[in-house]
């Protein structure tokens, strides 16, 4: 579907991406995640074709969007950070003015089309009213069905949920999914929530390079050989700033006091069970009390805070 070959993009001395490459298959939902200042939304305008790099390729449909951009534009649908809508416009006004745009003048196109973004959005109850009366969640349903209308082939959205609520988060999120049954789907995004909920593979950008890319199933298998265990118990703590000359296995250890007057311990080793047995032996001389022992399973998050820290 997709092919980014070598981008890069500067602005003066800043480089926003460098050598970014990766490839997209017809019918993934891709997640394109990272911190502020990633070169996510750098990306995704070059995607676009609205942003020219410095220097790559990006081959859509095996067209070179960066030579010929007019033709492979006409089957990207994107959806900007800060969905520019008319606000004066009714909703109706809106979608009529992008199938104009795209020179769709048959009238039972035009209706089949609309009637699907209508739908697939959720906007009928509003069709015929202003945008600027509109909640932000049916703003951004609005934006969605002005790139659902030229029926896409790759569908970019670039940080879709931002400034929703919860519950408006929560309705973009499935009407995404439902989007990306049909449809490949690239979605910019610093929620990690966001790319679990939605996304079947993740592309990790930090400092405008790919630190990550694969599937869910992908990373958590590269993170199979770890365990990370969440401590609380009451005892010693001047044990624990020595607790590298005792036996116990770990790889990481994260040592926090609660308010409580507990002591929180992370761990993570790649040999639990050597780990139980030498902390039940430390726990019987120290006398600690324990309060809680949890096998913790590997996330995004800590994933996320490992490869952008």
């Amino acid at each position: 579907m997709i092919e980014v070959k070598n981008l890069t993009k500067k602005f003066g001395d800043i480089v926003a991406i460098s050598n970014v490459s990766f490839s997209i298959k017809r019918g993934e939902v891709v997640g394109l995640l990272g911190p502020n200042g990633a070169g996510k939304s750098t990306t995704i305008k070059t995607l676009a074709g609205t942003l020219m790099p410095d220097s790559g390729e990006v081959i859509f449909d095996s067209q070179n969007i960066i030579l010929d951009p007019k033709v492979p534009k006409r089957k990207i649908g994107y959806m900007p950070e800060n969905n520019p809508l008319y606000l004066e416009m009714l909703v109706s006004e809106a979608l009529n003015y992008v199938l104009d745009l795209y020179s769709i003048k048959q009238q039972d196109e035009r209706k089949k089309r609309m009637d699907y973004a209508v739908l697939s959005t959720g906007l009928k109850k509003v069709f015929n009213k202003q945008i600027a009366t509109l909640s932000k969640g049916y703003r951004q349903r609005v934006g969605l069905a002005q790139v659902l209308l030229v029926k896409p082939d790759l569908l970019i959205l670039d940080e879709p949920t931002e400034g929703l609520d919860p519950n408006q988060r929560h309705e973009i999120r499935n009407l995404i999914k439902e989007i990306g049954k049909d449809n490949t789907v690239i979605l910019s995004t610093h929620v990690m929530q966001e790319v679990e909920a939605v996304c079947s593979r993740i592309i990790l950008l930090n400092k405008g390079n790919v630190v990550l890319d694969g599937t869910k199933s992908e990373i958590e298998a590269s993170r199979s050989d770890s365990t990370k265990i969440k401590i609380k118990l009451r005892g010693d703590n001047s044990v624990f700033d020595n607790i590298k000359n005792n036996n116990l296995v770990f790889d990481e250890l994260e040592k926090t006091s609660t308010s409580d007057g507990l002591l929180e311990l992370r761990v993570r080793t790649k040999h639990p069970e050597d780990f139980y047995k030498e902390f039940s032996r430390l726990m019987a001389e120290y006398k600690w009390v324990l309060y809680e022992l949890i096998p913790e399973q590997y996330n995004l998050e800590d994933l996320f805070k490992e490869l952008t820290s």
